[in-house]
């Protein structure tokens, strides 16, 4: 009898230990609180087709070049021309993708009125959206008066009816170069009748000469803004922010947070003091709860299981054993 309680007490602890180290495993994978990387977008593979720069945007499968300002703007005051041309969006002998302001005026007849854009820029955006999760631009901003470096997340499908503030933006990062400040915020329209909440960040860090990380981390609950791993802001909201955004990167000159231009006072000869007039992006790194991702979800549940099954096991080979003892000592 001893012996069949033994063999059976070494069975069922083997079978025990294998199941943590499956488990052990899992659970390390598996963490609620830890960020997985799901997409890591760098630009090595934007290749500057010289002949027709505009067939590699066209054909590409992450990013879009927008060419129509208008529709993206918001109504703020700006001054460039989004263009699909090379000198505007281009990738750098580095691999580092380059979005770039220039001199170059454009007309745009809009029926019987004429619209004057003294400079030239570019922006792109993601074709992919996603809901909640963390993300990481990495990033050199441009020096210069009037340069304007925008990356922000906005509603592909708008959930909700009525203008643009029914259904939120997310403003990652917004840098006016005269402020020397980092702006980061919200757009919705609020309870209280506001429309915008955000914050400046100064920082002592050379953020025009060398790269940074410019961080959201977007919840059900809330979002939260990060210069590298400091946190300076967050702010708790729900809805609108409950839908599919995607990601849009913009290099604008002008615009209403440069308050010696809101009558519109720029002119060409601002380009003088461009020091750097180029928006450099190494990468842009896209995370999401490993709760939030089918994968490890089911890997959760399976180490559950487990957990449950070894529990199960473990109170079984205790029962066998006092039942043993007790018909031994009969």
């Amino acid at each position: 009898m001893l012996i069949i309680i033994i063999i059976l007490y070494i069975s069922s602890s083997s079978s025990f230990i294998g199941c943590e180290i499956v488990e052990k495993k899992i659970s390390n994978k598996n963490n609620n609180d830890q960020w997985i990387l799901v997409d890591d977008f760098n630009f090595n593979n934007f290749i500057n087709n010289v002949d027709n720069p505009k067939k590699f945007w066209y054909y590409n499968q992450d990013w879009l070049v927008d060419d129509e300002p208008e529709n993206l703007c918001m109504g703020m005051n700006i001054y460039q021309y989004s263009c699909h041309r090379k000198e505007n969006v281009r990738v750098n002998k580095k691999g580092h993708l380059e979005i770039v302001a220039n001199i170059n005026e454009h007309i745009r007849k809009t029926g019987y009125s004429r619209e004057r854009f003294l400079f030239d820029s570019g922006m792109i955006s993601s074709k992919k959206s996603w809901l909640y999760g963390r993300f990481v631009l990495k990033a050199i901003l441009p020096e210069g008066r009037s340069l304007r470096s925008v990356f922000i997340l906005r509603p592909v499908e708008p959930k909700y009816s009525g203008d643009w503030l029914n259904n939120g933006q997310i403003n990652g990062l917004v840098y006016a170069q005269q402020q020397s400040a980092i702006i980061a915020g919200i757009h919705y329209k609020m309870p209280a009748g506001q429309s915008y909440m955000g914050r400046k960040l100064y920082t002592q860090r050379n953020i025009t000469r060398s790269f940074n990380n410019y961080v959201v981390e977007w919840s059900e609950h809330s979002i939260r803004w990060m210069f590298n791993d400091f946190v300076f802001f967050e702010h708790n909201v729900t809805k609108p922010f409950d839908q599919q955004f995607n990601l849009i990167l913009q290099l604008g000159v002008g615009g209403p947070e440069f308050s010696d231009q809101r009558s519109g006072a720029i002119q060409q000869n601002d380009s003088k003091q461009w020091y750097n007039n180029r928006f450099i992006i190494d990468s842009i790194r896209v995370y999401q709860r490993s709760s939030r991702i089918p994968y490890y979800s089911r890997q959760s549940s399976r180490s559950s299981s487990l957990s449950l099954q070894m529990s199960s096991n473990k109170i079984s080979m205790t029962i066998i054993i006092i039942i043993s003892i007790i018909i031994y000592n009969l």
